[in-house]
């Protein structure tokens, strides 16, 4: 037999043969036949058949697309037949059955070509083909009314009738299956159901069902609202709407593709923000928010507060409402005159409101960002043009010394977070830092602190606040007093101690790097003086060096005599009373030892003080409520060089421990003298150089790190590790300098880039 005979007679053959094998499919796919009953006996002849024969595998790829067009066309006829409330079953039926038809005819393809391959190719397959015939013939001509029940179906859903939630999520699947992009696969899974499977596309999904679903939902919520409103008050529309938010949550994530889950919750967002009456009605409740507070509604304010945020509408409202009670609050603290005249009890009032407004926001109404934003400025405005900011470094010096013993440390510890929350809202930190230094200094230094682990802890919240730059000299001072203690311990434990004879003696080794040669904030200036002190002092002095260079040889101490505190008791008074006195003092008043009157200027020249430090001293001592010394002319206040200071010898005092140590008190710069502000100046000098110093390191520090940086991208680095407030400004003059230096240059094909020169 020729080889053209033997084609014929093939091909005669396969057409038998695939007249029964898709009779036989037909059957399958509705459930009359099993697989097993073809697949080894009509398989094996038809491979046969197509063994080598390019032509006839051709011919049997071809016949069974027309066959799947024939059996989708079939699926047609029954779906026009059907009433429009059965379609999405039936569609849903005839899915089905095409999928288990096309599944059986593209194995058998698959099966065939094992042994000749021209037509696997990726999209070509007839699995992947049968999905284009069936979008083409079915999802095309039968989508508007398929959309149409579905939505209602899901409409139906909300209104809470009994929808099979099953049957939507199958239609919204076959949508999704219809985008598979490339070779798409059928497998039966361990339910004997068959699944599709390919390279995912959600185009056909988004096109024809997703944007029809969102805009019938915002539609249908515009409308659901309106109804709720003509019959609910609002409080009752609000909890209606968490239920319907919930519902609508539920139904999208049981039916959509979790990829849309974001955008169709919008659509109850988008329903508000369209419908102007709701949004009317939203600004007006949320414009009541002072007068729920007042009347501590605090579960309303919640649910409206959370409705605003979730709807994105009347937040500036509720943001405005917050101000406007604030500023009310903070104006009538202000305006009460009796705070004035006391700044404690201004910054009293002041703490405890801030206090009171942080509880609100953060646990009434839910820590929102816009409502501490409002807070920040409001605090900001006030403080910036009401209160200076060495009040609160006085009134930490007051806590600190007198009020932090009515506190347990649960206590102590929420006052100093809200000391520290006021601080946050001050422009000038630095100035309150200063301020704060000397306070602290005295405190330490006279020990009159009362609590000494709340020192160390608001210096630690200041350095966080703040960063360790900024609170160097705080930081020093603490650890200062820690070793001068140890120091101390050390040196009274020693036998050289008993040289000091009968005196009791204490110390305290400060850093000279605390301490600064030029004028201060306080008045004072730290330098060594040469001045006559008691011979007991003295003594004292030097037995201390001896044995403080014995262990640190190569450092020098200088005493700061206007900080040394003297006790002395009296000998000459019906009873002895004990003095407090400092070292000038103490000077001044060892001179009457010879005898009982000098004139002011045979005290100047025997202490070595010079003139306007021993007026400040006899002021003190010569004062008419503690009169030690008497001077001549008592109704005049000068002291010339030629009036005479006598020994008080009928001294008398209710107290029997009198104190002359005058206290020093801080000036502010508005109503300082003309060295104070003087002082203040070269104050604001020093932190403007301390703040370019941390910049030009920052920058550079970040440069070498990254080699190469965008203007922008560089500032935003530096913005995340600079503790101080700064602009854009002052960050690119200090690029401009760093520049200059050539620690980094901008190349010319891009000026707004920076390359670090190593």
């Amino acid at each position: 037999m020729d080889t053209e005979t033997m084609i014929r007679r093939k091909t005669s053959d396969l057409l038998k043969c695939l007249e029964q094998f898709m009779k036989m499919t037909t059957e399958y796919s509705r459930g009359g036949k099993q697989a097993g009953q073809f697949d080894l006996t009509l398989f094996s002849r038809i491979y046969t058949l197509l063994y080598d024969n390019e032509q006839a595998s051709g011919a049997f790829y071809n016949y069974c697309l027309s066959e799947i067009e024939k059996f989708i066309k079939t699926q047609i006829r029954h779906l026009e037949q059907c009433d429009a409330g059965g379609i999405l079953e039936k569609f849903n039926e005839s899915f089905k059955s095409f999928s288990t038809f096309s599944r059986v005819c593209g194995n058998a393809v698959g099966h065939a070509n094992k042994f000749f391959v021209p037509f696997m190719q990726p999209g070509k397959s007839t699995q992947t083909q049968s999905l284009k015939i069936y979008m083409r013939l079915v999802l095309d001509k039968f989508s508007e009314p398929i959309i149409e029940n579905l939505i209602g179906a899901i409409n139906d859903l909300r209104e809470s009738e009994n929808i099979q939630t099953d049957l939507i999520k199958d239609i919204v699947s076959i949508y999704i299956t219809c985008g598979i992009k490339g070779d798409a696969r059928l497998k039966v899974d361990a339910n004997h159901s068959t699944t599709w499977h390919g390279e995912r596309s959600l185009s056909v999904y988004q096109e024809r069902f997703l944007e029809i679903f969102n805009k019938n939902s915002r539609a249908y919520y515009s409308k659901k609202f309106d109804s709720l409103l003509e019959v609910l008050d609002f409080p009752e529309f609000l909890q209606q709407f968490r239920v319907l938010n919930l519902k609508e949550k539920r139904i999208v994530q049981d039916i959509l593709d979790p990829s849309s889950y974001d955008e169709a919750m919008m659509n109850l967002i988008s329903a508000v923000n369209t419908n102007d009456s709701l949004r009317s009605r939203v600004e007006k409740e949320a414009s009541r928010l002072r007068e729920m507070i007042e009347k501590e509604k605090f579960k309303e304010i919640s649910n409206i507060i959370h409705f605003c945020i979730e709807a994105s509408v009347g937040i500036k409202q509720l943001s405005q409402e917050l101000k406007f009670k604030i500023e009310k609050d903070l104006d009538q603290i202000f305006k009460r005159k009796e705070d004035w005249k006391d700044k404690i009890s201004l910054t009293t009032n002041l703490l405890e409101y801030n206090h009171q407004i942080y509880q609100l926001i953060e646990e009434k109404l839910g820590g929102e960002h816009f409502f501490r934003k409002v807070r920040h400025e409001c605090f900001q405005e006030i403080i910036k043009s009401s209160y200076k900011t060495d009040w609160l470094a006085s009134y930490c010096d007051y806590f600190l010394t007198e009020e932090v013993k009515n506190y347990d440390e649960k206590e102590l510890i929420s006052h100093l977070d809200n000391i520290i929350d006021l601080f946050q809202f001050f422009s000038d930190k630095e100035y309150f830092i200063s301020h704060y230094f000397w306070y602290q200094y005295n405190r330490l230094l006279t020990q009159s602190h009362a609590n000494y682990y709340a020192e160390k802890e608001i210096v630690n919240l200041l350095t966080k606040e703040c960063g360790s730059n900024a609170t160097v000299r705080l930081t020093k001072l603490i650890m200062d007093i820690n070793l001068s203690q140890d120091l101390h311990s050390d040196f009274s434990s020693s036998d050289i101690v008993d040289q000091t004879g009968s005196v009791e003696m204490s110390t305290v080794i400060l850093s000279s790097s605390i301490l600064d040669n030029r004028k201060e904030i306080s008045g004072e200036r730290f330098m060594d003086e040469a001045i006559f002190i008691p011979v007991e002092l003295e003594l004292c002095k030097m037995v201390y060096e001896n044995y403080y260079l014995s262990k640190y040889r190569s450092r020098k101490l200088h005493w700061l005599y206007q900080r040394g505190e003297v006790i002395m008791e009296t000998k000459f008074t019906p009873k002895p009373y004990t003095l407090s006195l400092n070292c000038y003092q103490a000077a001044i008043l060892s001179q009457f030892e010879r005898k009982n009157s000098f004139t002011v200027k045979e005290l100047q020249e025997s202490t070595f003080l010079d003139k306007k430090k021993i007026i400040k001293q006899l002021k003190q001592l010569c004062n008419p409520k503690k009169k030690l010394l008497i001077k001549e002319n008592e109704k005049a206040p000068l002291f010339p060089d030629s009036e005479l200071i006598k020994l008080n010898l009928e001294f008398s005092h209710p107290l029997l421990k009198v104190n002359y140590i005058p206290k020093i008190v801080l000036k502010s710069y508005n109503d300082g003298d003309e060295e104070t502000k003087e002082a203040v100046k070269i104050l604001r000098q020093d932190t403007e150089k301390s703040k370019i110093r941390q910049m030009d390191a920052a920058i550079v520090a970040i440069m070498k790190r990254n080699k190469k940086l965008k203007e922008q991208d560089l500032i935003e680095e530096v913005f995340k590790g600079i503790k101080f407030n700064c602009d854009v400004k002052f960050v690119r003059r200090s690029l401009a300098r760093l520049k200059q230096d050539e620690y980094v240059i901008t190349p010319h094909d891009s000026k707004d880039t920076y390359v670090y020169v190593p």
